[in-house]
């Protein structure tokens, strides 16, 4: 038995030679590595004045917006604008008298967010309550 030389590379060498293009490409396209956009390395560039939405002065701006997208006819962003509200707790307090007024949704689907929210912000205040008197 004899085994002939052919000199010709073998199928693993050209995954091998794909595999080091593919990786290279990767590697240097426009957007990846260090100096992609929300990637910061070092000290951070987050200027001193940066905005917080749930700051004190902020917030009742946020709550706001959070209230005029919950009447939005998007029910896609009505319905984010209720979980957010939700999601604050007792910090939705200023709108909790406006969301009972919104109970009674033409959506049912939306009147069932509308309730959820209201006794997330409830019960997060109650929450906040006990523990100041203990």
């Amino acid at each position: 038995m004899t085994i002939q030389n052919t000199n010709q590379p073998s199928r693993f060498t050209y995954v091998g030679i794909g595999l080091l293009c593919f990786s290279f490409v990767v590697t240097f396209m426009p957007g990846c590595g260090p100096d992609r956009p929300g990637v910061y390395q070092g000290e951070s560039t987050t200027p001193e004045g940066h905005y917080d939405p749930l700051a004190s002065e902020n917030l009742n701006e946020r709550l706001d917006d959070l209230m005029q997208n919950l009447v939005s006819s998007n029910r896609m962003k009505a319905g984010t604008a209720a979980m957010a509200l939700g999601n604050l707790g007792a910090k939705a307090e200023p709108k909790l008298e406006e969301l009972k007024n919104l109970q009674d949704h033409p959506d049912e689907n939306m009147a069932t967010l509308i309730k959820e929210t209201i006794q997330k912000i409830e019960a997060d205040i109650a929450r906040q309550k006990s523990e100041k008197s203990e």
